[in-house]
């Protein structure tokens, strides 16, 4: 036996709400999965956009602030779903306004996913304010009108009224982020002056919703929603439904970003374990190579250790080298002065010879006889003395030879020295490409290489000035018989500053045979 059960007032008016509003036809709409999905406030609205389309078959469809593209392209998808070949221009705010609409500044996603999908369908453009969008609308052109208040500039509220009469009799507008409009704003106040005069549904849930119809002829089951409406709020049964789906898409999107996010998350993590054994592999490049700067240091030590001690043997050479020159100086001034002595003599005996000769006439010939021969002995003297400064001159060109040897060997140390600095500078830049990719040793090999590079740099120097000294008294010619000489026995200072002026010119201007004798066998400066 059958039992029938009655339904109280309550329990049927939701069901007869849901016989209207949910008809098994619209079920596929409101299930409807969008082809482009984005973490958007959109989201959870594109159910009861669906759900509208479903109801209203739009063939014309418009938005206004597209914003990332979620609801322009679920309109496409819908337009497509219900196969109307119908057109949805989507009007967006990316960059700076133009002077016409046209397809600047578009996002590259965007334009992509139109070619892809809806190339025939979508129409998207870059507008460059809302007066010229208005402009561009023409009345009864469009059955849908979705308004972004929060994809578009200020004052999209305002215009609300001028831009729904592009709505054919029957469309409906939606009007997208209400609930971020402050209510004593001007757009705040021309959302209140709509809802004060139209009669539509208000979704509060989010950023908010509003949806309104335009003029007559609605369709049964939005006609149906909106008179399910009290004061514009849905029972809380059918917003209920819309808002689960809603939120059902918005928990696949991020779903699915989350699990985007987790891949590249891995992918990160696998290019850090990559750059972690790279770099590991790079810390033992870096100790190869510290192990090898410090080995190369270790052999530049030692090869400037033997350079100082070549250079102490150099010094030693060149001392004994200066006190064997400085010996021989001495001894050809004592021949010099043996020579002025005898020459003194031979004046001396030319003068008697004359007084004898004055005196004597008859023993004039023999007395010059013998002058003579005396003469003749001193100047085979003289040339045995000239022969002697020739082998001492050559003795003194052997010494300039030796010097001029010990010249080049210096040159090939400070040529090594340079080779090893030029090492060292390659071994320097080396460590500093790897010093990058490790930051705490780097700090630690910096200043190592700063205080050996700055005690190779003291080093170099001191060598240097050693060298040039040793150069310096190679090449100084001392005189101290010479100048003492000079300074005894010629009393005119002017003649004294030409002498340290130009020692030459002083010998070669003088008027003693004896002077320009002495320069013959002393040249140079």
């Amino acid at each position: 036996m059958s039992e029938v059960t009655k339904l109280s007032p309550e329990v049927s008016q939701v069901a007869r709400i849901a016989t209207d509003v949910f008809a098994p036809a619209s079920f596929d709409f409101l299930f409807l999965r969008p082809r482009h999905l984005v973490d958007s406030p959109a989201v959870i609205h594109l159910p009861l956009l669906f759900w509208t389309c479903a109801a209203l078959r739009p063939r014309d469809a418009a938005v206004v602030g597209v914003g990332d593209g979620i609801v322009q392209f679920a309109l496409c998808q819908a337009i497509e779903r219900l196969g109307a070949q119908g057109r949805c221009t989507g009007y967006g705010f990316w960059g700076n306004p133009h002077p016409e609409m046209d397809g600047r500044d578009i996002p590259e996603p965007l334009l992509h996913h139109q070619q892809v999908f809806y190339e025939d369908v979508s129409r998207l453009l870059s507008a460059g304010n809302l007066d010229r969008v208005a402009a561009g609308m023409l009345p009864g052109s469009l059955d849908l009108l979705w308004l972004d208040l929060t994809a578009a500039p200020d004052g999209l509220a305002q215009r609300a009224e001028l831009l729904q009469r592009a709505l054919r009799p029957g469309g409906v507008m939606f009007l997208h982020g209400v609930n971020l409009v402050a209510s004593d704003s001007p757009d705040g106040l021309a959302l209140r002056r709509l809802k004060a005069e139209r009669r539509g549904v208000s979704f509060d849930g989010d950023q908010g919703l509003l949806l309104l119809p335009a003029g007559e002829g609605i369709a049964p089951r939005i006609a149906a929603l909106i008179a399910a409406a009290d004061g514009a709020q849905l029972p809380p049964e059918v917003e209920r439904v819309f808002r689960r789906i809603g939120h059902g898409l918005l928990a696949s999107v991020r779903l699915a970003d989350a699990a985007a996010a987790r891949t590249d998350a891995e992918m990160r993590a696998s290019e850090a374990r990559k750059a972690l054994e790279t770099a590991e592999n790079a810390v033992q490049s870096l100790s190869s190579s510290y192990e090898l700067r410090h080995r190369t240091l270790a052999e530049v030590q030692s090869a400037l250790f033997d350079a100082r001690m070549m250079v102490a043997d150099l010094k030693e050479r060149i001392t004994s080298i200066e006190a064997a020159r400085t010996r021989e100086c001495l001894d050809h001034e004592a021949t010099v002065g043996e020579l002025r002595r005898q020459m003194d003599n031979l004046r001396a005996n030319l003068d008697q010879s004359e007084i004898a000769r004055a005196s004597l006439s008859a023993s004039h010939a023999a007395a010059e006889e013998k002058a003579r021969d005396r003469i003749e002995a001193l100047c085979a003297e003289a040339e045995s003395l000239r022969e002697r400064l020739a082998e001492t001159e050559r003795e003194r060109e052997a010494h300039l030879s030796e010097t001029a040897a010990l010249a080049r060997i210096s040159e090939d140390l400070r040529s090594q020295l340079a080779q090893a600095a030029a090492r060292n500078e390659e071994l320097s830049g080396r460590l500093e490409t790897a010093q990058r990719l490790i930051q705490d040793t780097e700090a630690k090999l910096k200043r190592e290489i700063s205080e050996e590079r700055q005690l190779r740099f003291r080093e170099t120097a001191t060598l240097t000035r050693m060298l040039e000294k040793m150069k310096a008294q190679a090449a100084r010619k001392p005189r101290p018989l010479e100048e003492w000489l000079v300074k005894r026995f010629v009393g005119d200072e002017r003649k004294l500053r030409k002498y340290w002026r130009d020692r030459v010119a002083f010998f070669s201007d003088s008027r003693s045979l004896l002077a320009r004798a002495y320069l013959r066998l002393r040249p140079g400066h």
